[in-house]
């Protein structure tokens, strides 16, 4: 809720809250470099070199006012439809037109007016949160040997950034019970200039320092889940935890661990009848596992590669699949170097919301207030398949228990539609754990003990 008496933000969800002081935006208009990185975006084309007097480094603040009006006028000739260029298409409302899955939801003309899908679409599509490229913050430094450079937008390298914002707010969204087009409070926890959001790009390039980034360095999508994994666990969200499956199969045990605060390790390791080094779990300890119940939701990421390079043809009916499954948040991925928050599919083409927009940053709270409409996108558009990165993570979000539950029912009864790319199982392999070693293997270097084919 929000209450214009007070300088906090308060997001509720039963008896928890996360408050935000939204008094304490960044004081641009004192900060020197702050200052400076918005007189080069307005005026000068050059880069700005200064030189820091207490780190006894020179600084050179990048200047991306050509990056950003170059990024605007594609976006803008993206919207053209008679100009195809980017391989971008129009979603189809027409008469006989296949249906449009968005997360999960089906648009089809059937019984209703073309215009009536249409109208209801575009709805719920505005009410998805729409991050971009900003502009006009303190600027993000960066070390390259004796210099430093200051980044104040994100221009052409924080797209997947962006991407990645606008997944964990479609999950808030679900966590908050806050779908309606009235999102102020969620935007407050990614503001550029607000000090206390949590979940803002300098959140992120800080975790990203440990994920081997730098500000200016292009994140794939499954260092971006990361991101969001470290800021989740950094400055958590009531009721919610997240967790990453790099092996593309849902461990339960990990998962339940995470969701119901147990140390599932505890009683494995206490159990006479398991043998776990042979993969063996007896029926007691697999009843403990089922009988954890869940305190928080969960917000699950898996990583994966559709083929190489581009999505392989064998794996488009399965994408299409995975955009089904009720618990979607949507897809990181996008195209090669141009990451796009994916949401839907119509016929063998991807429903995406665009980044590649570079709007100034908000500087206050009432800034915000009056830019709130540039976190609202209006146009939709459709990728190709065959034009999309094979590199992509899917998000889903567990209310609770039985809501993964159905997830794993609707995993199980259509395997052949996953083509084996996910999967869920009881418990965590031995060669998976932190714990395993891998036994030593005596070797030869005569080739008398291989036998040639």
């Amino acid at each position: 809720m929000i209450d214009n008496n007070q300088s906090t933000i308060e997001l509720s969800i039963e008896d928890s809250i996360i408050e935000i002081n939204n008094n304490n935006y960044e004081e641009t208009k004192t900060h020197d470099l702050q200052m400076l990185s918005s007189q080069i975006f307005r005026n000068d084309p050059k880069d700005i070199s200064l030189y820091d007097s207490e780190k006894e480094i020179p600084i050179t603040i990048r200047s991306d006012w050509f990056s950003n009006f170059s990024t605007n006028v594609r976006y803008q000739i993206s919207e053209v439809p008679i100009m195809p260029i980017f391989g971008y298409e129009k979603v189809d409302f027409s008469i006989g037109s296949s249906p449009v899955i968005m997360l999960a939801k089906k648009y089809q003309i059937k019984d209703e007016l073309p215009e009536n899908v249409q109208y209801k679409f575009s709805q719920d599509f505005r009410k998805l949160i729409w991050v971009t490229y900003r502009y006009g913050y303190k600027p993000l430094e960066r070390i390259e040997g004796e210099n430093i450079i200051a980044y104040s937008s994100d221009t052409g390298w924080g797209c997947t950034v962006r991407v990645g914002q606008m997944l964990l707010m479609r999950t808030l969204q679900l966590h908050f019970y806050t779908e309606s087009y009235e999102c102020y409070q969620l935007l407050q926890l990614i503001q550029e200039n607000l000090l206390d959001a949590p979940y803002s790009i300098q959140q992120i390039a800080a975790v990203g320092t440990e994920l081997g980034k730098k500000p200016g360095d292009w994140y794939s999508p499954s260092t971006m889940c990361h991101a969001i994994d470290k800021l989740l666990t950094l400055h958590p969200i009531p009721k919610l935890k997240s967790k990453i499956f790099m092996e593309t199969i849902i461990y339960k045990d990990q998962l339940y661990s995470v969701a119901g605060d147990v140390d599932i390790d505890d009683f494995l390791s206490n159990c006479v009848l398991c043998k776990k080094s042979e993969g063996y779990y007896c029926e007691k300890c697999r009843e403990k596992l089922n009988s954890i119940e869940w305190n928080k939701s969960m917000l699950v990421m898996i990583p994966l590669m559709l083929g190489l390079g581009s999505i392989h043809q064998e794996y488009y009916e399965t994408l299409k699949f995975f955009l089904n499954i009720p618990q979607t948040v949507g897809i990181i991925g996008g195209k090669p170097k141009s990451a796009l928050y994916i949401v839907g599919y119509q016929n063998d083409s991807l429903l995406f919301l665009d980044p590649h927009l570079a709007q100034q940053a908000c500087t206050s709270d009432q800034d915000l207030l009056n830019k709130i409409e540039t976190y609202h996108c209006s146009s939709y558009k459709l990728i190709p398949m065959s034009s999309a990165e094979s590199s992509i993570s899917l998000g889903y979000y567990f209310r609770n228990k039985e809501s993964f539950l159905e997830f794993e029912r609707i995993i199980s009864e259509n395997r052949d539609a996953i083509k084996g790319l996910i999967g869920v199982q009881e418990f965590t392999p031995q060669y998976c754990t932190e714990d395993f070693e891998v036994p030593d293997i005596k070797t030869s270097d005569s080739d008398e003990e291989y036998v040639v084919l």
